[in-house]
């Protein structure tokens, strides 16, 4: 920090001569700064006499500076700074800030700051003038700028929960809170206004002179309306008079005064458009429209694309939203263009919808439709949609039931690839599923019939016997072809499967727990396969219509225990370890479904009298069916150390060692191949 004193100035003394003091502050918190800015904040209110200084309360603390004066005058809080030099002109009550290039100086009252590269402060008028300032443009830039030089710094006006005002220069007055801004700026729900003049009349009001309004959001806007009287009352509407609508720096229509809305949130009002032009099909308005709102749950958009050479388009998005009953939106548009001697009529749908039905069924749904492949491509805005090659519709229904734990969920989907053309559909996929287990053979419990208190009784093993169900219904059709040109083939696929598993834990000797399992499939179909060779040796396959079942299942058992060791070594904090050893044994067994037993297979002969195999179920909806016999033993051992030490009252349980061990012998290996497999050990430390 300097001083640097043109004239000498005693504040409290008889002599009282014109001084000029510039000081350059670095901002420390030293007491002399302090007590300096205080003493010359005190002698900067003008008219006010020794005697009148024990009513004024005036304190400083780093950049800030509280002032409370007399009626009249200011009577809040002022808070001020600047990186670069601060001046104060005590004979004229004038307080000049310098900021810099990337910080402006700053004054802030109430809910209002102004930034600018230079501020002055009038006290004895309680005004505030804001600029910005010329500085040398760089080199490689400076023929871009008038004479080398290029304005930073412009003032910048804001306030609590508006936007902000930007100019060349700026007034404000800290008594009645009106400003004045030259060549002026400013944004309100979207939209943007200049104006050569912009006077701020109160909190509420815009008086704007010589200004215009647009919503293209470009420095050199393609459209505006120009009025050389406005009136903007912020968050409600803009009056202006007269109106010249301009496209570029063309004008296109006049009015003798025109109203636009400017409300906060959700109001019904027109759209303005966007301007553009394409050598194809010239120039364009892109979204003049209306939107309206009715009510809180639902609005509107329509809006119109019209271009000059080739025609309009239509565009319409409705959305609904219910709180905790449903919500959604549907969208689209239609355009009939002319390019040439062709006329094109195209559209695209889209419908999104999401309802609580009750609290045990959801509808939603999801719908994606247009009229040909190139449309995202050439009328779709957005890069994402520009780009996707299917569209997805989709469509789901589902029920639970909370006492039963049952479950249904219906389906409907469909992806169209808009490169080939062709479609899959899903009409209708249907999902059945009793998740909990369902007890056949166990009976009320006995605190039910005897009493809370009774013991219960020992039931036989064969009440744990339980089963699970789910079923699936899919009917599946599609339409593709390889090439273009190519007419499409259609494909119709239909199954049924259900699947039941039946489980009943027990237990042996009291130690072993076994656990036996049965899984059993049963699945219907409307069509099978049929192979045969025709007199040039190739494959002919034959689709069989009719009703067809195929049953499969596994088999497979369980044992396990656990032993338990426990040492206590009490050496320092390590009281105890525990080993638990965990063997174990499995045996599964599924039969060869490919035998002719069952009947999936069939076979042929080619030309040679070779007999070929084939599975009759290969193009069935889940799959083909499963060949060779498995039956199998799987052995493994698990080993855990576990630890518990004691830190100070605290005590701690942890792992510390597991090793794993597992191998599997396979009764129905073929001959001449490995029925054993190779031990297989884990080690986690």
């Amino acid at each position: 920090m300097y001083i640097q004193t043109y004239k000498i100035y005693r504040l409290f003394g008889v002599v009282k001569t014109s001084a000029l003091v510039v000081m350059e502050i670095n901002y420390k918190n030293t007491l002399f700064i302090v007590l300096l800015r205080t003493i010359i904040l005190v002698v900067l209110f003008h008219g006010i006499s020794i005697a009148q200084i024990q009513d004024t309360i005036v304190s400083a603390a780093g950049d800030t500076i509280i002032a409370q004066q007399e009626a009249g005058s200011i009577l809040s809080m002022i808070k001020y700074g600047a990186d670069d030099t601060i001046i104060y002109d005590i004979d004229n009550a004038i307080i000049t800030l310098y900021g810099t290039e990337s910080k402006p100086a700053f004054v802030t009252y109430e809910d209002m700051k102004l930034e600018a590269m230079q501020i002055i402060w009038y006290m004895d008028g309680d005004s505030i003038v804001a600029v910005g300032i010329n500085v040398p443009a760089d080199p490689a830039k400076r023929d871009s700028f008038p004479d080398g030089f290029k304005l930073v710094g412009q003032p910048v006006f804001t306030q609590e929960g508006q936007e902000p005002l930007t100019g060349l220069q700026m007034v404000y007055s800290l008594l009645t809170k009106k400003a004045k801004i030259i060549e002026g700026r400013t944004k309100f729900e979207g939209g943007f206004y200049y104006g050569e003049n912009i006077t701020r009349v109160d909190e509420d009001y815009l008086q704007i002179t010589d200004g215009y309004y647009t919503t293209c959001d470009k420095e050199e806007p393609h459209f505006h309306f120009k009025s050389s009287q406005m009136r903007l009352k912020i968050r409600d509407k803009i009056v202006a008079k007269p109106v010249i609508f301009y496209i570029h720096d063309v004008p296109v229509f006049f009015l003798p005064f025109g109203v636009f809305p400017v409300h906060g949130g959700r109001s019904s009002g027109f759209i303005m458009p966007s301007y553009g032009e394409s050598r194809v099909e010239g120039r364009h308005l892109r979204g003049i429209g209306y939107y309206y709102a009715p009510n809180d749950y639902m609005d509107t958009k329509l809006l119109m694309d019209y271009y000059e050479k080739s025609g309009i388009m239509l565009r319409g998005d409705a959305r609904y939203n219910v709180r905790y009953k449903m919500s959604g939106n549907i969208s689209g548009s239609i355009t009939r263009k002319n390019f040439a001697d062709q006329e094109l009529s195209r559209w695209d749908l889209r419908i999104v919808h999401n309802q609580i039905i009750d609290p045990t069924l959801n509808l939603s749904v999801n719908g994606n439709f247009i009229s040909d492949k190139s449309f995202n491509k050439q009328f779709k805005l957005n890069r994402y949609e520009r780009s996707q090659r299917r569209i997805y519709s989709s469509a789901n229904l589902v029920k639970r039931w909370e006492d039963s734990k049952n479950s249904l969920r219906v389906t409907l989907t469909r992806t169209q690839d808009l490169q080939t053309g062709s479609v899959d559909e899903t009409l209708p996929s249907i999902f059945f599923s009793r998740s909990s287990p369902t007890y056949l053979f166990k009976p009320e419990s006995s605190s039910e019939q005897k009493g809370i208190d009774a013991a219960p009784e020992k039931e036989p093993f064969y009440t744990n016997l339980s089963f699970r169900y789910d079923s699936k219904l899919i009917n599946r059709r599609s339409k593709s072809r390889i090439k273009e040109d190519e007419p499409f083939e259609r494909t119709t696929r239909f199954g049924i499967e259900h699947n039941l598993s039946f489980a009943m834990p027990a237990r042996l000797f009291t130690y072993i727990s076994l656990n036996p399992g049965l899984n059993y499939k049963e699945e219907w179909f409307n069509e099978t396969v049929r192979k045969h060779v025709d007199e040039q040796n190739n494959v002919v396959t034959d689709k069989e219509k009719g009703f067809f079942v195929r049953r499969t299942g596994s088999f497979s058992v369980g044992l396990n225990t656990k032993l338990y060791g426990l040492f206590n070594p009490n050496i320092g904090s390590l009281k105890s370890i525990r080993h638990v050893l965990t063997p174990s044994l499995s045996f599964s067994y599924r039969p060869d479904f490919s035998g002719p037993a069952f009947g999936y297979y069939a076979a042929y002969s080619d030309t040679s009298g070779k007999e070929i195999e084939y599975d009759r179920f290969s193009n069935a909806m889940f799959g083909g069916t499963s060949r060779g016999k498995s039956k199998s033993l799987s052995m493994s051992l698990q080993n855990l150390v576990q630890v518990k030490t004691l830190t100070g009252e605290t005590e701690n349980k942890f792992d510390l060692l597991n090793i794993s061990m597992s191998t599997y012998y396979n009764f129905a290996a073929r001959p001449n191949s490995r029925k054993l497999s190779d031990l297989s050990t884990s080690i986690r430390l």
